[in-house]
């Protein structure tokens, strides 16, 4: 008997190359065909075991058997009820993913599809290690797997949370709330007085007008007394728009005082339009789903001090692990959020550089007798990194010249902290990880250049290194198309990535 043949249709827009490779993989993981054929605006199966995992595929929209057509799950998410036009996009944005801005996050496209090639489902328990603003939190709830993220920094560990509890309200709470949080801030804003000798206010008054800081500050009153339920999705909300009116040039991650126009229409305008497009984005999400009530939660604490909390104390709790690990010298993501995180007071002015050195991948030392601590330990390999890590960080150190400055004096020791600590990263995740899962991560590859010499940076193959020694397996190095995402100070930016699969 000829086997059943199935055409899976694409989403209606371009895919990088590694997509349709990801897309084959779910195919074979969740149908089992015996036969696949890829043509431009489909693929053909043959031989199929399993009908229930179409709907759970992520790059296609649609299945056709014979004369019945069905959608698939992904197809709802990223259109909702089909009045919005995409314009042959990919939507990332679905559901509650667009409420916050965050540097150096993946598509939750991919986390979904990684979820389908290693099988996890409804149940399972999965752990990202550097949440960072929860996409896979957020995707994992979408399916009902349960999902611990852990972060340092606290405005990252806030925005996840958030959009977990955003997937629990309707977007006729968002509206409702939207008036009761205007006419609070009405009241508010008449009444406010800025506190003086305040470190907080007075960090502040260098980066917003007064005006504007009276906004701010009546608004985060106004916010404060909303229902539990959205109080702080009205917090991230506004937090996504400071910078943008702020004395900060909102374009550049690193301390710029602002030299671009401001926005044309005033905050409180903006903040209208914000909350109404999340209050849509929420609507047309649930015109084909519920709302979700789920216990995944963010925690902010170093994967590093994990055995800390009682959430992880447990040795092999979960049957997956994902993540998207900060590089090293990258993202100065403390810098980027410093306004948000001391406007939500999560820290004063004076922790905004000691967190930004905690960071792993962190591009600064707190003191100077770190970097000198940090180049002995280089020099001896004191940690005990593996060979291949430890002769990389030496040969840019035996680079340098007397004409680099202190930054790129810093760059290989720096290096050899970041293999360090994501090595403690690595064993806590390898204790938490059950025996014979896996660990994926979307790793990019940066460059420096010391002593004039240009010297890319493979950091997916250098943290192989780092996994084995903990006692992972490589399972597989798969390059990756990178989006180029970082735009202003990207001179060492991701210019590709690669995914990484470890197993326990």
């Amino acid at each position: 008997m000829k086997p059943q043949e199935i055409n899976l249709f694409w989403h209606n827009y371009k895919f990088f190359p590694y997509e349709k490779k990801f897309a084959v993989r779910e195919v074979q993981s969740l149908l089992q065909p015996t036969g696949l054929k890829e043509l431009d605006d489909k693929l053909i199966i043959f031989g199929l075991n399993n009908s229930k995992g179409i709907e759970k595929l992520v790059y296609f929209s649609h299945a056709q058997i014979e004369k019945n057509i069905f959608p698939t799950l992904q197809f709802h998410f990223e259109n909702g009820s089909g009045k919005v036009v995409r314009h042959k996009r990919q939507n990332t944005r679905y559901s509650v993913h667009g409420l916050h801005e965050y540097k150096g996050k993946f598509n939750p496209q991919v986390v979904r599809s990684l979820f389908n090639i290693h099988k996890i489902k409804e149940g399972d328990k999965v752990l990202d290690p550097f949440c960072g603003s929860g996409t896979t939190l957020v995707e994992a709830a979408h399916d009902n797997v349960y999902c611990f993220g852990t972060d340092i920094n606290p405005l990252a560990v806030f925005i996840a949370n958030a959009k977990i509890d955003a997937l629990n309200v309707s977007y006729k709470d968002i509206l409702q709330g939207e008036v009761n949080f205007f006419a609070n801030f009405k009241k508010e804003r008449k009444t406010i007085i800025l506190p003086s000798n305040d470190l907080r206010v007075e960090y502040l008054k260098k980066w917003f007008s007064l005006d504007t800081l009276k906004d701010i500050e009546a608004l985060r009153l106004s916010a404060e007394v909303l229902d539990d339920r959205i109080r702080n999705i009205f917090l991230v909300i506004i937090s996504n728009n400071l910078r943008d009116y702020s004395l900060q040039e909102p374009s550049d991650l690193r301390i710029r005082r602002r030299s671009s126009p401001f926005p044309n229409i005033s905050l409180i305008e903006q903040l209208s339009i914000s909350i109404k497009y999340f209050a849509n984005n929420i609507k047309e999400f649930q015109s084909s789903f519920k709302k979700i009530n789920s216990s995944n939660k963010a925690f902010n604490i170093d994967i590093k001090n994990s055995n800390q909390l009682q959430e992880f104390g447990q040795d092999e709790t979960f049957d997956f692990a994902i993540t998207s690990p900060p590089y090293a010298t990258a993202l100065p993501y403390i810098d980027t959020q410093r306004l948000s995180l001391i406007w939500l007071n999560f820290i004063s002015p004076n922790q905004i550089k000691p967190l930004e050195c905690d960071l792993t991948g962190s591009r600064e030392y707190k003191i100077k007798a770190d970097q000198l601590y940090w180049n002995k330990s280089l020099l001896s390999n004191h940690h005990n990194l593996p060979d291949e890590v430890r002769a990389f960080c030496l040969m840019l150190y035996k680079q340098m010249k007397s004409g680099d400055g202190f930054r790129k004096q810093a760059v290989p020791s720096l290096l050899y902290r970041y293999f360090y600590d994501m090595g403690l990263a690595f064993e806590n995740v390898y204790r938490l990880l059950k025996k014979e899962k896996y660990f994926c991560l979307i790793v990019g590859h940066n460059h420096t250049t010391i002593g004039g010499t240009k010297t890319d940076i493979d950091t997916p193959k250098l943290l192989t290194y780092i996994g084995e020694k903990v006692g992972f397996k490589t399972h597989e190095v798969m390059p990756l198309d990178a989006y180029h995402r970082y735009g202003i100070n990207s001179l060492n930016a991701v210019q590709k990535e690669s995914l990484i699969v470890f197993k326990k």
